[in-house]
């Protein structure tokens, strides 16, 4: 169980790494981008690519991410023995598993949504002139 445990964990670990600086990135650029595209296409594609980009932020990041997040450095802070009660890491594995878990659920849901708003726009702005 130690051996899922600590591989579910590090591929876990490893794409909430690879989220955030992807996010950092389109959060710091979300404004040049979208007035690019205002000036580049127009200003409709332009709104339509900032209400994908809140809708990611609003509905994605901010209550789901967020806690993932959190849910990596509580599990760091067992894996490092942090939290050296037993009884505690347990409780505190078993809070985790369940968060994940919901969150997760949700985040399959919202993902697919997400990913339709921005396939939608780029095949918008691939056939506008």
């Amino acid at each position: 169980m130690t051996f899922i445990y600590n591989h579910s964990f590090k591929y876990y670990n490893n794409n909430i790494r690879a989220y955030n600086p992807v996010f950092g990135t389109i959060y710091n650029n979300n404004d040049n981008w979208k007035n690019e595209i205002a000036t580049s296409w127009n200003s409709a594609l332009a709104e339509s690519f900032a209400s994908s980009v809140r809708y990611m932020i609003d509905e994605v990041h901010t209550p789901y991410v967020l806690q993932l997040n959190e849910s990596i450095k509580t599990i760091n802070e067992i894996r490092l023995k942090i939290v050296s009660d037993e009884e505690k890491s347990e409780e505190l594995k078993k809070e985790v598993r369940t968060k994940v878990s919901t969150i997760m659920k949700s985040l399959e849901i919202k993902i697919p949504i997400l990913e339709n708003r921005f396939s939608e726009l780029l095949t918008r702005l691939q056939h506008s002139e």
